[in-house]
């Protein structure tokens, strides 16, 4: 595939978070190119969590298709600005340019870098539905390793997570107890759904055959 072409244009819109493949499937095209004598140029887009930098570093030997190198999980970079990371992080000796966004303001509320009333939000996953998932995803989609559904299934997918057997209201007062700071600027509400497909509608299915 790759003697068909000089320049691979990349135009993605990303998630601002470590797990996205998108950020993976950078790293594997400009490493690609890099070994085939290629130009990769990156549409900029911007990053619809901002520029905050938020969670642990990926350590060595984890990498794999959701964890492309040592980041933390929402790196404040837009897809443009990570893969010139990657080219000399990776020491990468590839014609990589970026064409750069106007006017892309991340400090200014109420937007934080995403152009609210200027800009659409299209789909670029099935479970990435708007810009409040995107915020919350770098927390939520840590639930996917745990028996909790994370919202997959709901029409507000990573958004929200829980299970049958949760008390919602009181873990939310712990929430609130253990670490009020974070939540300053957010809401926590307890909510019913039922998934129509992945974790908990199993096990919402499994204990009403067999609730005792």
């Amino acid at each position: 595939m790759m003697d068909t072409f000089d320049v691979l244009l990349v135009d993605l819109q990303d998630l601002g978070c470590r797990i996205y493949t998108f950020v993976t499937t950078l790293r594997y095209v400009l490493e690609t190119a890099a070994r085939h004598g290629k130009a990769v140029w990156v549409l900029d887009r911007p990053n619809p969590v901002g520029r905050p930098v938020e969670g642990l570093t990926l350590r060595d030997g984890w990498q794999s298709f959701v964890g492309a190198g040592p980041l933390p999980m929402r790196y404040g970079l837009t897809l443009g600005e990570l893969g010139s990371w990657f080219v000399k992080t990776l020491k990468l000796d590839v014609d990589y340019r970026v064409v750069e966004m106007e006017g892309w303001q991340p400090e200014t509320a109420p937007g934080f870098g995403w152009p609210l009333g200027e800009r659409i939000w299209l789909n670029p996953s099935p479970n990435a539905p708007n810009l409040w998932m995107a915020r919350a995803y770098p927390g939520t989609v840590m639930v996917e390793g745990t028996t909790l559904s994370e919202g997959r299934g709901t029409t507000r997918p990573l958004e929200g997570f829980g299970a049958p057997d949760i008390d919602a209201r009181a873990l939310i007062e712990e929430m609130h107890a253990l670490a009020p700071h974070w939540l300053e600027g957010c809401r926590l509400r307890d909510c019913w759904f039922e998934p129509t497909f992945h974790k908990t509608h199993r096990h919402a299915l499994q204990r009403r055959a067999n609730p005792h």
